[in-house]
């Protein structure tokens, strides 16, 4: 459920996890997981999929899962998968990832900022996505309960050398989750639309369970 300027998570939705695997020759020993953009058939079911090295997935099998459900579409996924006959690839399985769509209208004068912990931050090898790796606090409720995310584009500084400074803030709604316990999950911003150079760097601000924090990533 999309409103703006959030994505709308459910409370219970499933943490991002790395599966373990075994060493040597066994049925998983081939088994790769990488961010990826994937492409969904008529029928809703993804077919394919383009990894953030650039690599394009062809699978042996339409594959689905109960939240995909817009047909000829695109998802932003971790998947999981190993390599099948004839060039094809196996996906084993997949896990949504958080797409938060920038906002570059001006902002409302109240947004909120509850903490949250950010683990990581690195620009995707094909340079179509700021990825991250988020730690939400959860828990179960009584009522259907919701938390909110978004991400706001605050400015663009211009420098001397004419690289460039894009400020972006993570919002955060807790809402009515109890934070008992913590979920981790993995997100995406899409930075197609600032068409960067070599020089230019994103300085993203968050509010942590510490204080404020602003991290820069190069471009």
């Amino acid at each position: 459920m999309l409103r703006r300027p959030y994505l709308f998570l459910l409370f219970l939705l499933a943490a991002c996890t790395t599966e373990s695997y075994e060493s040597g020759d066994s049925k998983l020993s081939q088994m790769r997981a990488d961010f990826v953009v994937a492409y969904t058939n008529s029928k809703a079911q993804v077919v394919s999929a383009m990894t953030d090295n650039g690599d394009s997935l062809l699978f042996d099998a339409p594959a689905t899962q109960k939240w995909i459900a817009t047909p000829d579409s695109t998802y932003r996924l971790l998947l999981y998968y190993e390599p099948a006959e004839n060039g094809k690839t196996h996906p084993m399985y997949f896990n949504q990832m958080l797409t938060l769509n920038l906002r570059k209208t001006p902002k409302p004068a109240q947004q909120k900022t509850d903490p949250l912990t950010l683990t990581s931050a690195w620009m995707s090898k094909n340079r179509r996505f700021l990825n991250m790796g988020l730690v939400l606090k959860t828990g179960a409720h009584e009522q259907k309960a919701l938390q909110t995310l978004g991400v706001w584009c605050d400015s663009i500084e211009v420098r001397d050398d004419k690289t460039r400074r894009i400020r972006l803030t993570i919002y955060h709604d807790q809402g009515n989750v109890p934070e008992y316990y913590s979920a981790k999950y993995y997100a995406s911003i899409p930075i197609g639309s600032f068409n960067l150079s070599q020089g230019d760097e994103i300085a993203l601000s968050v509010n942590t369970y510490e204080g404020p924090a602003t991290y820069t990533i190069a471009y």
